[in-house]
């Protein structure tokens, strides 16, 4: 219900309709096909935790402890709830809210790292990241496989972060997220597809 509301405001600020297009090259269907096609109870088949709600690396301070020098990690701007619940939330959002934040480099857009083009039903994007943030998704991705945590649930979640992100923010930046959110919706379908975990033709 949140990310239909989204993108109603998304499409109304744009005054566009949701559509079948290219991005980057590469044909995508209407959102409404890719979201018809989502097996809604594996998704909400979550994994029951304390939660943040926006866990990305603005919202981490590394300090030290004055004890014993190791690093110490402070969570801030925490949520003040999930999806209406005030205890308990699910691991797999918090977990796809950080993948978001080493798929994009926040920072990076703050300095206008990043473009945009849109010609027609054909869109272009394009954005820089650093190596460090490269490295540290590597990683996190290795963290997640050794974890055995559902690594598909968490690239669908991650471009529907993306598309509820896009209405929030200012154009051209809103617009990147809406399609970089509705090509990395249509990867991760088709990665589910090929595993037989989707029965739609995407």
């Amino acid at each position: 219900k949140k990310t239909l509301s989204r993108l109603n405001n998304y499409h109304s600020k744009h005054k566009i309709k949701d559509q079948a297009t290219y991005i980057n090259e590469i044909k995508v269907p209407t959102i409404e096909k890719m979201l018809d096609s989502i097996n809604w109870e594996y998704m909400s088949n979550g994994i029951a935790s304390n939660f943040h709600g926006d866990l990305q690396f603005d919202n981490i301070i590394v300090s030290h402890n004055m004890g014993t020098n190791l690093p110490k990690f402070t969570l801030i701007d925490w949520r003040h709830n999930f999806g209406g619940s005030t205890e308990v939330g699910d691991v797999y959002y918090d977990l796809a809210k950080m993948y978001g934040g080493m798929t994009i480099s926040y920072q990076g857009i703050k300095k206008g790292n990043f473009s945009f083009d849109m010609s027609g039903s054909s869109s272009y994007y394009n954005f820089s990241i650093e190596n460090s943030l490269v490295e540290a998704r590597e990683e996190y991705e290795e963290f997640l496989k050794r974890n055995k945590y559902d690594f598909g649930k968490i690239k669908i979640l991650r471009s529907l972060i993306f598309l509820n992100m896009s209405p929030l923010h200012h154009s051209p930046f809103d617009k990147m997220l809406y399609f970089k959110g509705k090509l990395l919706l249509h990867r991760a379908l088709k990665e589910q597809q090929k595993k037989g975990e989707v029965n739609i033709c995407i």
